[in-house]
């Protein structure tokens, strides 16, 4: 049987004690009968023939709602209590509550304003807890533990693959490595992607280069990759951190250390 606060504090109040005894009882009726959501068909003909007194409809919405818009009256007809929502469940709904969603959903189908009038409550939209947890793993604000947690993780391992492990082509620590490329934002994942081919590039000899946990764990995607001409002996910048250099940058390069040699 489901259960209802109810407001104790009713009986204190001077709208309520100055109605008839009769609207009185069919303010707790309608309060009781109406759905989750607040909202009901007001069946007269029961509630008078329970009480053996007759009530008018439109009388009992005046005093209702003289002080304050206590009932609305909805296009289809029903009733909507605004305060109840508010009483019933606090200031907001959240929609990754199945709960709340369903109360959401009757106020839309039901046509309520509650998106321009204010009731006293608010509907907020949360990630459902699942996809909270994927989140913090594409986002890297988590580690490889259990559960569904570990099933993503295990669903990241080819984009991992492809953008760091095999480019960056020294096969040390791979589980740490994962672990570390995996706490990574995303924008940072996307410097590692872009900055590994060039960093490679600099260092083929693979005794040379840094193990991929120390770059993961120095943030070496931010440094700048220095080359060594192989005419000159002169080291130029390929690479700076935050993207590309441009063409201009790269003829210039070219042109300052002498790719081409000098002109007769």
């Amino acid at each position: 049987m489901p259960k209802r606060f109810t407001d104790t504090e009713l009986w204190n109040e001077d709208w309520f004690l100055e109605m008839p005894m009769e609207y009185k009882l069919f303010w707790s009726y309608i309060r009781s009968i109406c759905n989750h959501a607040g909202i009901l068909r007001p069946n007269k003909k029961l509630f008078e023939s329970s009480i053996g007194k007759s009530i008018n409809l439109k009388k009992f919405l005046s005093l209702m709602n003289e002080e304050k818009e206590r009932i609305i009256v909805l296009e289809n007809g029903r009733w909507f209590i605004t305060g109840f929502i508010l009483f019933q469940y606090g200031k907001t709904l959240n929609t990754g509550s199945k709960m709340h969603q369903s109360i959401v959903n009757l106020l839309e189908k039901n046509l309520v304003p509650y998106k321009t009038t204010s009731y006293g409550f608010e509907v907020k939209a949360r990630v459902k807890d699942k996809d909270k947890d994927k989140e913090k793993v594409i986002k890297g604000s988590s580690i490889i533990d259990s559960g569904e947690n570990q099933k993503l993780a295990v669903s990241l391992m080819p984009q991992f693959e492809s953008e760091f492990w095999k480019p960056y082509d020294k096969k040390v620590h791979k589980p740490e490595c994962y672990k570390k490329w995996l706490k990574l934002s995303i924008a940072d994942k996307q410097k590692v992607k872009d900055h590994v081919p060039e960093y490679v590039k600099s260092q083929p000899d693979k005794q040379y280069r840094k193990n991929p946990k120390t770059y993961l764990n120095q943030g070496s995607w931010n440094d700048e990759i220095i080359e060594r001409n192989n005419q000159t002996g002169k080291l130029f910048n390929t690479h700076k951190p935050g993207g590309s250099n441009s063409a201009k940058k790269f003829i210039e390069n070219i042109k300052e250390n002498s790719f081409f040699g000098k002109a007769d």
